[in-house]
């Protein structure tokens, strides 16, 4: 037998023991925690934020190949709160969108103190709007020391609720994993607040109502009652998280800076004016300290 038939039977003898297999797979969209998925011959092994396995199998061979599986998680903030100068018992006034769009389109806290560098916008404000507010999820509450997770500013509507800038109802926080969480909100010209207690999110269509008591937000001064109801304390000027003459000496700034049909934080009762009736929502706060986890 020459070596060319040689060369050919050992071929054959080969290609009956071994058969090619492609280790191209149709992709798997794996959007759980773990677990594996097979069909036909192939099987599929992953864990959240590590390489996928794919195994390809045959009578003859197996052929394992590892690729990335991009994983993305959210979870939903559901908040209601009253802001003590525009509450009238049963909703907020909205007068600084209402005949007058001097709400701005682009979220207001990238300047002092809160230093925020998000880029919410909206193309037009919502007609029920009251204002702005920067809305936080932490880890620990108390007056020690909070751990920041992340932060959003969205849109607060005169029913209390609280809105992201896609319009829902609970706000979302993308690569932010459910779970337990102190929630923080942080208006213009009123004392922030923070939750008594941590809160389960995703919390959608049972929101943390702030406004069932004094005792839903971590002590017991962040907040006052209003015809029953709690809203968060007016005077905050410079929005430090204290009510203290530094606040009376922003509002006669911006009084004298002009005051009228404005878009200023001592413009406590939120109807475009400065006046005589912010000074007045101001005064009986004085000397009330925020919680010190929030403060600036």
């Amino acid at each position: 037998m020459n070596k060319n038939k040689l060369y050919l039977l050992c071929l054959c003898l080969l290609g009956n023991i071994l058969t090619l297999q492609s280790q191209s797979i149709l992709p798997q969209s794996v959007n759980a925690a773990g677990g594996s998925y097979s069909a036909g011959g192939y099987s599929i092994d992953f864990s959240s934020g590590e390489t996928v396995i794919a195994t390809v199998s045959s009578p003859n061979n197996i052929i394992t190949q590892g690729f990335h599986q991009p994983f993305t998680t959210s979870t939903g903030c559901a908040v209601k709160i009253w802001l003590q100068g525009p509450f009238n018992g049963t909703e907020m006034t909205t007068t600084l969108q209402t005949g007058s769009n001097l709400i701005p389109l682009a979220q207001p806290f990238n300047t002092l103190p809160w230093n925020y560098s998000g880029g919410e916008s909206v193309a037009a404000m919502p007609v029920n709007a009251t204002d702005w507010v920067l809305l936080e999820l932490r880890t620990t509450g108390g007056f020690t020391g909070s751990d920041l997770v992340a932060q959003k500013a969205a849109l607060l509507y005169k029913d209390g609720s609280i809105h992201d800038i896609s319009g829902n109802a609970a706000v979302e926080f993308t690569n932010v994993a459910s779970g337990n969480y102190y929630i923080a909100v942080k208006p213009r010209g009123n004392l922030a607040v923070l939750s008594a207690n941590l809160v389960v999110l995703p919390n959608t269509g049972t929101p943390y109502d702030f406004t069932t008591g004094i005792n839903k937000a971590f002590g017991s001064q962040q907040q006052v009652l209003v015809g029953g109801q709690a809203c968060l304390r007016a005077g905050d000027n410079n929005n430090d998280g204290k009510i203290t003459v530094a606040d009376f000496n922003r509002y006669q700034t911006e009084l004298i800076g002009g005051s009228l049909n404005i878009y200023k934080t001592s413009d406590l009762n939120k109807d475009r004016n400065i006046t005589i009736a912010d000074f007045n929502l101001y005064l009986p706060n004085s000397g009330i300290i925020g919680a010190a986890a929030i403060n600036y």
